[in-house]
């Protein structure tokens, strides 16, 4: 697959437009006490796959409130990502092509979620659907963290957080072990959505834990790990998101 394909497909730049939109949406993050280093990776939350689709940013958004709500109930539930795709308004939903988080989340404040079994993924956009099993309400508030790694540590006390990254370099694309450092990525727009679960420490330095979106068989069993204090992947340049409830 070429450059051009992959990026096509897994990873579009229309999340950079998303991401740099949330300069309008006015943050309100109560910045937690610093303490030890957390992750909240847990191997009973499976992770999915976009597959031909770039709806990384659709993933991510059920990918954190699939998480908080384990955090806070202790249960596994599956979500919609179908539902983001099909339903998002098409201001702010690109399908296949793109998305922005922030408005996904804010759906699924405003409408709910079904459950993935009763509006299941089907790697294409379609007209929206109407269900009537939702999940149990998962969103009070939408939040934005602000710009930078410092940002993004600090809500990590507080619950896992989306951000954007850089994923269309070579490494990103053969990644099966260790870190990726911002040399190994290169410099270029951010163009992925992730969620970033915890920091971990290899060889004595601290390296963000993250959940993808390309099935178990990327990376490791389909999460990564980033060089931290050295925006890697451009992780530090966009505002990141989270939920409050």
């Amino acid at each position: 697959m070429t450059d051009e394909e992959f990026e096509e497909i897994y990873a579009n730049n229309k999340i950079l437009g998303n991401f740099e939109m949330q300069k309008e949406i006015s943050s309100n993050i109560t910045r937690p006490i610093k303490q030890k280093d957390i992750n909240w990776y847990t191997p009973k939350i499976p992770v999915k796959n976009q597959g031909r689709c770039g709806a990384c940013w659709a993933f991510a958004a059920t990918g954190l409130l699939e998480y908080d709500y384990f955090i806070k109930k202790k249960e596994i539930v599956s979500l919609s990502e179908q539902e983001l795709l099909d339903c998002v308004p098409i201001k702010y939903n690109y399908g296949c092509k793109g998305g922005i988080p922030y408005y996904a989340l804010e759906f699924v404040k405003d409408s709910g979620i079904n459950y993935e079994k009763d509006y299941p993924y089907e790697k294409r956009q379609r007209k929206c659907q109407i269900r009537l099993k939702k999940a149990p309400k998962l969103v009070q508030n939408v939040q934005m963290t602000p710009i930078g790694e410092t940002a993004i540590y600090e809500t990590l006390f507080y619950s896992p957080v989306i951000v954007a990254v850089y994923a269309n370099s070579k490494v990103w694309k053969s990644y099966k072990k260790g870190f990726i450092t911002a040399t190994e990525c290169g410099r270029n727009r951010p163009n992925h959505a992730i969620l970033i679960l915890g920091v971990v420490r290899e060889g004595g330095q601290r390296l963000w834990y993250a959940r993808n979106s390309y099935g178990e068989t990327w990376g490791l069993n389909g999460h990564l790990k980033l060089a931290m204090n050295e925006n890697a992947c451009q992780i530090g340049d966009t505002h990141g998101f989270y939920v409050t409830v």
